[in-house]
């Protein structure tokens, strides 16, 4: 009898604990309410044509790439939509320009988010006929979420201006890229050690 007493009490117990439990859980999950951070797609008007004469910027991605990546100066634009649109020039070792104008989104830090960042080419430069050529499809295509990559100079993008939040105004991109995009002696430690 009094076994059986005890193993009523030990199941009342166990079931008041479990019911109180829940009642918090409830009350403690109707609190919560996370932003939603859905990528919005802008719609890009294209720039203008590259003058010749137009500022380039020197961009370094790493001692082994063989490129020449550049990006124009002037074409570095923060979208509403936290993404970064801007003309690049990845140019061959052969000093083959390869212009294209890309626009690249920047994921935010959140269990919900749906996307990663990445980066799409709206057109592609005719530079024989000095015109844009708009891309048909533009894909959105990841960067940053792998190890081994194909585009080695959107991954250096992708650091630069999503790495600690994308900046607030073109401005601060463009102190960014200055600071962490570009070739500087110190950023190489071998040259460094003499």
């Amino acid at each position: 009898m009094r076994f059986c007493m005890t193993q009523v009490c030990l199941v009342s117990l166990v079931c008041v604990s479990v019911f109180a439990q829940a009642a918090e859980r409830k009350e403690f999950n109707q609190n919560i309410k996370e932003t939603d951070y859905s990528f919005q797609q802008m719609e890009l008007t294209l720039p203008d044509y590259p003058a010749a004469d137009g500022k380039w910027l020197d961009l370094y991605v790493s001692p082994t790439y063989k490129g020449k990546p550049k990006i124009l100066a002037g074409s570095i634009h923060i979208l509403g939509n936290n993404s970064v649109a801007y003309v690049l020039n990845n140019q061959s070792a052969n000093n083959i320009d390869n212009i294209s104008f890309e626009n690249m989104r920047c994921s935010v830090q959140s269990f919900r988010s749906e996307y990663n960042n990445g980066y799409r080419q709206l057109a592609f430069a005719d530079t024989y006929n000095k015109r844009w050529l708009e891309s048909k499809t533009a894909p959105w295509r990841d960067v940053g979420s792998s190890l081994g990559t194909n585009t080695p100079v959107q991954e250096m993008l992708s650091r630069v201006f999503c790495d600690d939040g994308l900046p607030r105004s073109d401005k601060e991109v463009e102190q960014r890229l200055y600071e962490r995009g570009m070739f500087e002696a110190k950023q190489n430690r071998a040259l460094n050690d003499d």
